[in-house]
């Protein structure tokens, strides 16, 4: 008895130790089970310690076979080590469930109060495919209530034009089934729990930044569940808040990845080693990039910090004596947003896709960079040379894309959708990339000359 007094006063103290937040982590983890194989453990434990007291008043039970040859000392430490293993076991593994998903609501919300930002993103990543499922009412239940005995609401018979015809099996079976399925709780306070919490997770600021430091592909996974249901706007939200942090940690994967994705094949392709998880996600098929609008938050990105640059010109790196050799190429967010613009460029261009993935942004980069462009004095700045300052190369990287996406007509079928050509006029066509990348090329060149001619 003394064992299980020490073990229960230990766990208790501990327990009293932890601040709130892991408190509730806890409360998450074990439920009703785990509260009833506790008190099952120590009933076990306390039995063996009064074993003597039992058997002399005729209460023991036939001990089973693996016990022979334990005292009842050695069997109850047994029964307790493989007590606090279980639980462990248990409580590493547990899943949200929907009954505790205000918990993890508490939780959560105490964990983004406190900033507690790692321990949530690691809590997040255990359960985010749970929360997902809660979110959408997307459980194997609700999903076979939906199937056979779903809600008369409006979508339902707007569906319901484009099914297939039932087979004689499925309206046995949902005939059978419905009064059954009808008891199965809609659970909608739990879902509107989830959705409160994940948006409140994924809108920080701060929390995302964390996870783009700390885990940036669990942001693809985010993104993921994000597109399988149709959050169009909360999508977006995250994805531009996503990119952002991406692009301020200047020793992330954003910046890995693209430095590590400048080989290109015969066909002017870039080659995007599979181990670069964003950059394959996003343009392994390009309609995903298009789809989540990802040339907004790296322009947009690109634009601010011109503007921030352009705040103090005597200060601006840019306007310094350029060197192929600097860091500052590979962690500078100009240079990244450039080289991202012509991965994402080529990319749709070269997989048929009809539109022309606002190029155009290559247009506002040039105007702010013209105005940028103020050579600070010195001395390493030489006249006559290709690149004078690190503005001349990036200026020089604009104009290398844009000239390879009008030449890319040459590694596509002729036919092929996004390069036919409906007018010579120079009027937009948003679905031709070439033409686009032509009106883009000569608005560029205009704004450009006023420094160089």
């Amino acid at each position: 008895m003394a064992l299980l007094i020490t073990v229960l006063s230990l766990l208790v103290a501990v327990y009293r130790a932890l601040p709130g937040e892991r408190r509730l982590d806890l409360r998450l983890r074990f439920g009703l089970l785990d509260g009833v194989i506790a008190m099952s453990g120590v009933a076990v434990v306390a039995y063996l310690d009064m074993y003597t007291f039992f058997k002399a008043h005729g209460l023991t039970l036939t001990p089973p076979m693996w016990t022979v040859g334990l005292t009842t000392d050695q069997l109850a430490r047994v029964v307790l080590l493989a007590l606090l293993v279980l639980l462990g076991l248990r409580g590493q593994f547990a899943r949200l469930t929907t009954k505790r998903m205000h918990r993890f609501q508490q939780l959560a919300d105490e964990l983004l109060w406190s900033q507690g930002y790692l321990e949530l993103l690691l809590s997040l990543e255990t359960h985010l495919g749970r929360l997902f499922a809660i979110y959408h009412a997307n459980g194997w239940l609700q999903r076979l209530k939906r199937r056979y005995a779903p809600q008369r609401t409006l979508q339902y018979w707007m569906d319901l034009a484009n099914r297939p015809p039932q087979t004689i099996f499925d309206r046995v079976l949902a005939k059978v089934c419905s009064p059954m399925l009808a008891l199965i709780p809609e659970h909608a306070d739990e879902q509107v729990a989830a959705r409160q919490t994940a948006q409140n997770i994924l809108q920080s600021r701060g929390f995302v930044s964390v996870l783009a430091g700390s885990r940036p592909y669990l942001g693809i996974e985010v993104i993921m569940n994000l597109r399988e249901h149709g959050d169009k706007f909360f999508r977006q939200e995250f994805v531009e808040l996503y990119i952002s942090e991406l692009l301020s940690n200047r020793s992330g994967v954003f910046y890995t990845e693209l430095a590590n994705s400048w080989n290109t094949n015969a066909n002017h392709r870039y080659e995007i080693p599979a181990s670069n998880r964003l950059l394959t996600f996003l343009f392994r098929d390009a309609k995903i990039a298009q789809e989540l609008e990802v040339y907004r938050p790296v322009g947009e990105y690109v634009l601010r910090e011109l503007d921030e640059l352009s705040r103090a010109p005597a200060k601006d790196p840019y306007n310094h004596a350029f060197r192929e050799d600097d860091q500052r190429m590979s962690q500078s967010p100009l240079f990244a947003g450039v080289h991202f613009f012509d991965v994402m460029v080529s990319e749709p261009l070269l997989q048929g896709i009809t539109w022309h993935m606002w190029l155009y942004y290559s247009t506002h980069m040039v105007e702010k960079i013209v105005g940028n462009y103020q050579p600070a004095d010195d001395p390493l700045i030489q006249d006559g040379v290709e690149f004078p300052i690190y503005y001349s190369r990036l200026l020089y990287d604009i104009f290398g894309a844009l000239r390879d996406w009008i030449l890319g007509i040459e590694y596509v079928p002729a036919n092929q959708e996004n390069i036919k050509l409906v007018s010579t006029r120079p009027d937009h066509q948003n679905d031709n990339i070439p033409k686009s990348s032509v009106l883009a090329l000569g608005i560029c060149v205009r704004r450009a000359c006023p420094v160089f001619l």
